[in-house]
């Protein structure tokens, strides 16, 4: 697995990712056709307020997936988890699950106090009984931290009794190397679509869960906007990553429009204009990260002020660009029609 995953403001959304990165790096057309739609929970418990919507983060075309309750787990993991672990990593399986950060090293609240928190478990050394970790560190740095088998049995078990069921997920990985992904631009335009005009994606799979009621694509932004807007000055609850997902949607996005378009559309009607918008979110996680870290709301005061033009400015390069994308559409489907009678055909 990779550290520097696209994706990774969310590590439910970046251990996938990473796995599928490291794997096949070049590979991007899986990628480009997902985390398009942002989703902004008003009312959040434990969820972000805003993040990439996804039907299920664990499916996908480039990981055999096997997930499970922690209780149905057990009777497989036996007397030591960092064993059946390594056992498992062996065999190609990555593993994701809860654990106790108290007991992690690196962690903001090792040794401090509980937190139940996700991991991906990427390694392991039997000789030295020690696992690798990825994850957040006290830093806040997507990284490895290595932790003695004695501490992840302990950290494991500490999570058995968890109230939250999320806690009690499972989730085995393997890289499928027979998988195969195309980028299809027809799908990637209704589904861009669909994000500029504020729909809900959970209704593509309303077969097999009922669609939320959270805000997506655009209203999303606007709400998170309002979000920052509405923060009280002295408020040091600002959350840092969701700052970060839209540093990465923006970036996805442009990604996505150049492969959309080709690079001679793409440097001739959308780079320049897209570029502020790249600028404006690559600015942000900074800004916010020195108003809760320094309490200086000095960048983030300079940033709110064009927040609203920025989200006019993606909107409009979007729309074009998928203009840009509908005539070339109807372009290839004017020469895929044969020449009949009425196009002038004087055969019989």
């Amino acid at each position: 697995m990779t550290t520097n995953p696209s994706i990774r403001a969310y590590q439910p959304y970046a251990y996938p990712v990473s796995i599928i990165e490291a794997h096949a790096p070049k590979n991007r057309d899986w990628i480009l056709s997902n985390f398009m739609h942002l989703a902004y929970d008003e009312h959040p418990i434990e969820s972000p307020s805003l993040c990439f919507y996804s039907y299920d983060f664990a499916a996908n075309p480039y990981l055999h997936t096997i997930k499970a309750d922690r209780k149905w787990m057990q009777r497989w993991i036996g007397h030591s988890f960092a064993e059946f672990v390594h056992a498992q990593l062996l065999d190609g399986w990555y593993i994701y699950a809860f654990v106790d950060e108290f007991f992690i090293p690196r962690r903001p609240t090792y040794g401090k106090s509980p937190c139940h928190h996700d991991v991906l478990i990427h390694g392991s050394d039997s000789d030295a009984g020690i696992a690798h970790l990825l994850g957040y560190d006290e830093l806040i740095r997507f990284e490895t931290t290595h932790v003695l088998w004695a501490d992840l049995d302990a950290a494991y078990e500490s999570c058995a009794n968890a109230d939250q069921p999320w806690t009690r997920s499972f989730i085995l990985f393997k890289f499928n190397a027979m998988a195969s992904y195309r980028f299809d631009p027809r799908f990637v335009v209704a589904e861009l679509e669909l994000f500029l005009a504020s729909e809900n994606p959970g209704r593509a799979t309303q077969g097999l869960a009922m669609p939320d009621g959270r805000l997506y694509g655009v209203a999303a932004l606007e709400a998170y906007r309002d979000e920052l807007l509405d923060t009280p000055p002295k408020d040091s609850g600002l959350d840092l990553h969701a700052p970060r997902a839209l540093f990465e949607h923006s970036n996805l996005m442009s990604e996505r429009l150049q492969l959309l378009l080709g690079d001679d559309l793409w440097q001739r009607y959308i780079r320049e204009r897209y570029g502020r918008v790249l600028r404006f979110y690559s600015a942000l996680p900074v800004a916010v990260f020195s108003a809760k870290q320094n309490n200086d709301r000095s960048a983030l005061h300079r940033l709110m002020a064009g927040f609203p033009e920025i989200i006019r400015q993606q909107i409009s390069t979007v729309t074009d660009a998928l203009d840009c994308r509908h005539a070339g559409f109807r372009d290839a489907e004017r020469r895929k029609k044969p020449m009949g009678r009425d196009r002038g055909d004087m055969t019989t």
